[in-house]
């Protein structure tokens, strides 16, 4: 089974599952948080061996979230990042598009926090002429605040590390051959973000 695959069948898995059980009277199962944050890290070998690091830039995204019970929940989230690699004149667009599993213990009132694990695929691609995307599995992890507005908003602060797995060395950015490639065991990267949280 393929990446791509299995990362599709735990994004329709989480439509599937039934509705959370235990969750209190009045609450709301599912949550939608459009977001926009800034990601650091990053870097690509080039074909002589040098590290090309990329910049710092803004990053934006959208997280669904259904509750599976009064302190967990499963969360399909994207998010992309367009930046350029340093000194060199190349754009990137890097998407990634996970599944996470979130534990938010109940908060008595004010703010309140939480923890996540995620798994999916990640996506480099360029504008170069001539250039090919390439797709990767990656790992995430992280976890955030959350700060109460009225009963269906709030707002989440977070904090998540991706991690894109290589197996040895894998092609990016390639035109007629490739001008970086991933090395070693893989990328990674850190993301802070502000989401408005709506539950319904």
């Amino acid at each position: 089974m393929t990446p791509r695959l299995r990362a599709t069948l735990l994004l329709a898995a989480m439509f599937l599952l039934p509705s959370g059980q235990g969750i209190a009277a009045g609450e709301k199962d599912w949550e939608l948080v459009p977001f926009a944050g800034m990601r650091f890290g990053g870097s690509f070998d080039d074909s002589s061996g040098a590290i090309v690091d990329f910049d710092p830039a803004p990053a934006f995204g959208i997280t669904l979230g259904r509750a599976l019970g009064p302190e967990t929940r499963v969360e399909a989230t994207w998010s992309r990042e367009s930046t350029e690699l340093e000194d060199r004149a190349i754009d990137l667009d890097v998407d990634h598009l996970h599944v996470a599993g979130v534990y938010e213990p109940r908060s008595t009132g004010g703010v309140g926090g939480y923890v996540l694990a995620s798994a999916g695929l990640s996506r480099f691609d360029s504008s170069t002429a001539g250039a090919d995307a390439d797709v990767g599995f990656s790992l995430g992890i992280g976890g955030g605040a959350r700060v109460p507005i009225d009963r269906r908003l709030s707002l989440r602060l977070e904090a998540r590390g991706w991690a894109v797995l290589t197996s040895g060395g894998g092609g990016a950015v390639c035109s007629g051959g490739c001008v970086f490639f991933f090395s070693g065991s893989g990328l990674f990267q850190l993301e802070g973000s502000v989401g408005l949280a709506v539950a319904f």
